[in-house]
């Protein structure tokens, strides 16, 4: 432990011998590409890193955690620094957030994943009020690199954002979108 130099690979993450279910991650100011490694071996999970993706980061847990937390919280930290992770055929691939739409994210028809930083595809099918009124309510509620696009052909909206953000952009158009009352 204690600080590690710019561009030095961090030790992979110590696993806790009380529960070899939990790791704690002490990396400071380490390289962001030995990062996503050490957690993918201290995870099971097979990355594949943009070579785009670069820079240091700090990412410390006083505690022990899960594994799923481990990659919950390297998720985050990706976000931070404008990254996105995206499944694809048995790996994980981090890119740019910009590109993540164009890596075959997943795409849903109803309830969204839970994955929250995993950037999904969701279509939202509306019987009452219009795709293209809907588009300027939540534009502002999704993440500037994501999209939202309205299909009028069957009234369709298409948005593909971080996936912890779609049930909020459900409940919304849900409260807005609802059959018209009687006159």
């Amino acid at each position: 432990p204690g600080a590690r130099a710019t561009g030095t690979p961090p030790a992979p993450p110590d696993v806790t011998p009380a529960n070899r279910d939990q790791v704690v991650l002490n990396f400071v100011n380490a390289d962001l590409d030995s990062v996503i490694k050490a957690v993918g071996q201290a995870t099971g999970k097979n990355f594949v890193i943009d070579p785009r993706v670069k820079g240091t980061v700090n990412l410390v847990t006083e505690q022990p955690v899960s594994r799923a937390q481990a990659l919950q919280t390297l998720g985050s930290v990706l976000r931070m620094q404008g990254y996105a992770m995206v499944e694809s055929n048995g790996f994980t691939k981090v890119v740019p957030e910009a590109d993540a739409k164009l890596q075959g994210s997943p795409t849903v028809i109803g309830a969204a994943p839970s994955r929250g930083d995993q950037v999904v595809t969701q279509v939202f099918r509306l019987n009452y009020e219009s795709a293209n009124n809907l588009v300027p309510v939540l534009r502002p509620m999704i993440a500037p690199n994501n999209t939202i696009t309205a299909y009028p052909a069957n009234n369709t909206l298409v948005i593909t954002d971080y996936a912890d953000n779609l049930p909020r952009l459900a409940r919304i158009i849900a409260a807005i979108h609802a059959p018209p009352t009687g006159q």
